[in-house]
């Protein structure tokens, strides 16, 4: 049975509490209560923010790190990182002895993982299936699966649609102006959503329809209005 896997299932395991939580201690002995595991976090940084364990009665609230082995802090150079002082737990996976840090108590989850589980992830993770989790599904829920699928199309369209028309109607149906934000809105993605949606209230599409054709002049109104062309006195 394979009990190796990738740092980010750790993450899971420990956002979702699917690991033996009874008896928890630190390394050092000092029993630990889980109240409140924190907040994924997915940019640089600790693993989970504004986590509230219990360590020995008493309660610490703060980040908890994460690796599958706990040299991995060193490795990663968390002891010369400041955005790492708030970090209240280590969390490793390993079967040696795991390294102690000082000041911040470490728990070992080896052991703690159910086995089956783990089996399950390796066995998706290594199917040969466009999707790996096709041979779950059965046969005769064929029917009623395409029929739920196609209704949560449908209920998607709906939503976004009343989002257009409402965003229509703020413009006094301008539909083109209503699809230059949402197609900048959609540039942004996620993570740039909310940037650019603050780049298309500065420029209207008249003026960018005013200047079609011109491509220098389209560039110098979207790096102008975003302010990335700086005051000039370098030129």
């Amino acid at each position: 049975m394979k009990t190796d896997f990738p740092e980010k299932l750790l993450h899971y395991l420990w956002q979702h509490g699917l690991f033996d939580q009874k008896d928890l201690c630190t390394k050092a002995g000092e029993f630990i209560n889980i109240l409140q595991q924190g907040q994924l976090n997915l940019n640089s940084g600790p693993d989970f923010f504004n986590a509230k364990i219990e360590i020995a009665n008493r309660l610490w609230v703060g980040n908890v790190e994460m690796h599958l082995q706990s040299r991995d802090w060193f490795r990663h150079q968390h002891h010369t990182d400041p955005a790492h002082d708030g970090v209240i737990l280590h969390v490793v996976h390993e079967k040696t002895i795991p390294i102690e840090l000082d000041g911040i108590p470490c728990l070992n989850l080896f052991g703690r993982i159910c086995l089956k589980l783990l089996s399950k992830y390796h066995r998706l993770m290594n199917s040969s299936s466009w999707v790996p989790c096709e041979d779950q599904f059965d046969p005769d829920l064929a029917g009623p699966f395409d029929l739920w699928k196609h209704r949560l199309l449908v209920e998607r369209l709906e939503r976004r649609s009343v989002r257009v028309m409402e965003l229509v109607k703020g413009l006094k149906y301008n539909w083109e102006e209503a699809f230059i934000q949402l197609l900048f809105q959609q540039m942004g993605f996620n993570t740039n959503r909310l940037p650019m949606g603050w780049l298309h209230r500065k420029i209207r599409f008249s003026q960018l329809k005013r200047e079609a054709g011109n491509k220098s002049r389209v560039e110098a109104m979207l790096f102008g209005a975003a302010g990335m062309l700086g005051d000039g006195e370098d030129a």
